[in-house]
């Protein structure tokens, strides 16, 4: 049966030529969609520049969007933007910088692309939450509305108290 297969595909030239152009296309889109793939984020190809001295961290962090796309994600109780630092960098990636800049303190951070989250949590607890979308603990609530003689309504408007979202049941 392979024989008579070899023979029907190497008797029709135009055939063959077809197989090889397809061979050499599905290459070239392979390797397109994997350097595509392979492209390197903005985190490490951006370099800053900074010189402050006797600065607030929230001073440097500001200077730091200004002088590129970074901008800073954090909770303001949790970190003490108040806080004096004093960063030196000439041409540095920001991961690079990062770790002088929170060096001796209990500020946890990680750079996704051009956001850089700023915890005192466990690293893992928030990029984990990051990762599903939320935060927030979400409960379903199930039930039945009643009237007063018992009977279920219907179209009935459910509210949780302290929010503004509904369900229509």
């Amino acid at each position: 049966m392979k024989k008579k297969l070899d023979f029907w595909v190497f008797s029709r030239p135009t055939l063959k030529k077809l197989i090889m152009e397809l061979k050499i296309a599905f290459f070239i889109i392979v390797t397109g969609v994997s350097s595509v793939f392979a492209t390197p984020a903005y985190s490490q190809l951006t370099k800053v520049t900074l010189d402050m001295k006797n600065m607030s961290l929230e001073q440097v962090m500001d200077e730091r969007e200004k002088q590129s796309e970074f901008y800073f994600i954090f909770n303001q109780k949790q970190i003490d933007d108040n806080r004096i630092a004093d960063i030196q960098a000439d041409n540095k990636l920001i991961t690079d910088i990062l770790p002088d800049l929170f060096n001796g303190t209990h500020v946890n951070y990680t750079v996704l692309d051009r956001k850089i989250l700023l915890t005192t949590d466990p690293l893992k607890k928030s990029l984990s939450a990051i990762e599903s979308g939320t935060i927030l603990q979400q409960n379903r609530i199930v039930g039945t509305v009643t009237g007063k003689d018992g009977s279920p309504l219907p179209g009935v408007n459910v509210v949780i108290t302290g929010t503004t979202q509904g369900m229509i049941t």
